[in-house]
């Protein structure tokens, strides 16, 4: 079997999740064969931004795909093949993804064998999937005018999701008279006319949960099996806790009030073709864990996960993605 991966090395850090995770599942099916093409790689132009070839320079992971020897690896020993050489796709593609590639990928090979499915993640990446599970949420609306937010902020205080946001990019706060865009505060005044001038307004808006001291929670999901948990926390001062903004992460375990809500989502999931998946969770006023983020592109905080825990989180990440293809084939 031929798998093909496909990523951007030049987005990676130490603790991107591709490398632990080719090698957990070529440790289980040593007979299959891993290529990795990356999107940072000229070579493959036509086809990640241009969308007019089949083929790609890709290099075979063997012994040399480490974070560390990634420039090598994808200059030394490189090969062209045509994506009908392959069996299998594993996206692990940061974002932003060129707006039309998903709609190119699915036309010329199979979504049924991509993992995860472009229409799945197409769904779940936009923020207002999360309407579809208000009772374990926050309050939240879809606000798509000036006055939809004023009227949402009379309430409490408010976080502003841009619909396709990532990485706790930005996120805006409104709390009485103040406004948060990421880390900067401004006057609400300013904000208000400032938005007012532009051509259109499309937010999930979310109560902000004062506890975000506590953490949040990010829980990992492999073909319904739930692997783990780390909590990350914020910087002093901050309200993200994202760790590209600086947040800190520890392992903990799900709770039972979570486990409920991936019991729910699991299904959900599965039916899109979803099947490497995270959610995030923080703490409400009531002490108890809401939904506030799903996570379907190219879930992190795997490798991190397995370094802090010590249990194998990427080797049943493997298994649960093994088990789906085998099912499949």
């Amino acid at each position: 079997m031929k798998i093909l991966v496909l990523t951007d090395h030049q987005k990676h850090s130490d603790q991107n999740s591709v490398y632990g995770l080719v090698y957990a599942l070529r440790q289980r099916e040593p007979e299959a064969r891993f290529y990795i093409a990356s999107r940072a790689v000229g070579a493959n132009s036509d086809f990640f931004y241009h969308f007019n070839s089949r083929e790609l320079q890709v290099s075979e992971a063997q012994n040399g795909f480490y974070f560390n020897e990634a420039e090598k690896f994808f200059t030394q020993g490189a090969k062209k093949m045509k994506l009908e050489e392959f069996d299998w796709i594993l996206l692990r593609l940061p974002r932003p993804i060129p707006t039309g590639f998903f709609d190119f990928l699915r036309t010329e090979f199979s979504e049924q064998h991509i993992i995860n499915r472009p229409t799945g993640i197409e769904r779940t990446s936009n923020k207002l999937f999360l309407l579809n599970y208000p009772q374990w949420c926050p309050p939240m609306k879809h606000c798509r005018s000036v006055e939809d937010i004023l009227n949402f902020a009379e309430q409490f205080p408010i976080v502003l999701k841009p619909l396709e946001s990532y990485g706790g990019q930005g996120l805006i706060r409104i709390e009485e008279e103040r406004v948060w865009e990421e880390q900067k505060t401004i006057d609400r005044d300013a904000f208000i006319q400032r938005l007012r001038q532009v051509e259109s307004v499309d937010y999930l808006a979310m109560k902000y949960l004062k506890n975000v001291n506590m953490g949040d929670k990010r829980i990992l999901v492999s073909n319904e099996n739930i692997l783990g948990a780390t909590l990350r926390k914020p910087p002093p001062g901050s309200w993200l806790c994202n760790v590209s903004q600086g947040g800190t992460s520890h392992e903990v375990e799900p709770d039972e009030r979570e486990i409920e809500i991936l019991n729910d989502l699991i299904p959900d999931m599965r039916r899109m073709g979803v099947i490497l998946f995270g959610i995030d969770t923080l703490v409400g006023d009531d002490g108890l864990r809401y939904l506030s983020e799903i996570n379907t592109l190219s879930l992190g905080g795997l490798t991190p996960a397995d370094r802090a825990s010590g249990k194998p989180i990427l080797d049943k990440a493997a298994e649960g993605i093994w088990n789906f293809i085998n099912k499949k084939s």
